[in-house]
């Protein structure tokens, strides 16, 4: 049986993909309006091809490095963003709450691990009641720059074997995280990455129920 198990959360527990194009739209307008900027709204593609990845490495990638006031752009989608995940607009993957509920009822102790920003990961936890299944988060904020950062902040808090410490998540960035601080990674096929960006991972699940049935928690 594993120790601690820490999930990224878009691509792995929920998914913004209904809705991320038009929080662009809709945050690009503002943003343009407010700061007499003319940046053009990324496809949907290119987009999605981002999600997952620490937010200026993002914003370099779809607006030029350098081209963009990090700050005020990251408020007006991050607003957007969180009131569309308030009004249930995007999706929770099925069978998350059953399984992380039954995880919770077993004794293991979850955490998140996301690059995203503190107040959209804990819109989604709130919103679909799932706060009460996780220690209190770590976010990447101050000194803690990625997910490496978050796993090793969780093993140093509570004191965790590595071996006996799970990443679960959907993209390259979480596979590189468990391989750097020596934990076991799960890899989400039905995320928004291909399965490719995770090749060599422990496991991978098809679906999140999945991982009730993996040998890790026999």
């Amino acid at each position: 049986m594993m120790d601690f198990m820490a999930f990224d959360v878009d691509g792995t527990l929920f998914s913004s993909e209904h809705i991320i194009h038009g929080v662009y739209i809709e945050a690009l307008a503002s943003y343009n309006r407010k700061y007499g900027a003319c940046l053009h709204v990324p496809s949907k593609d290119e987009i999605m091809v981002e999600i997952g990845k620490p937010i200026q490495e993002i914003f370099d990638n779809l607006f030029g490095a350098g081209g963009v006031d990090f700050e005020p752009l990251a408020r007006e989608i991050g607003l957007v963003l969180i009131r569309q995940v308030k009004a249930r607009r995007g999706l929770l993957y099925e069978g998350v709450y059953d399984t992380l509920s039954l995880l919770h009822a077993s004794g293991m102790r979850m955490g998140v691990a996301s690059n995203g920003r503190r107040e959209y990961i804990e819109a989604i936890l709130s919103t679909y009641s799932l706060n009460s299944f996780m220690v209190p988060g770590l976010y990447v904020e101050g000194a803690v720059k990625n997910k490496t950062g978050i796993l090793r902040g969780y093993i140093d808090e509570f004191r965790l074997n590595p071996a006996r410490t799970v990443m679960v998540g959907d993209r390259y960035t979480d596979f590189e995280a468990a391989r750097e601080t020596g934990c076991v990674f799960i890899g989400c096929s039905y995320g928004h990455a291909d399965k490719k960006e995770m090749e060599g991972a422990d496991y991978f699940i098809e679906r999140f129920s999945d991982l009730l049935h993996l040998p890790l928690f026999k």
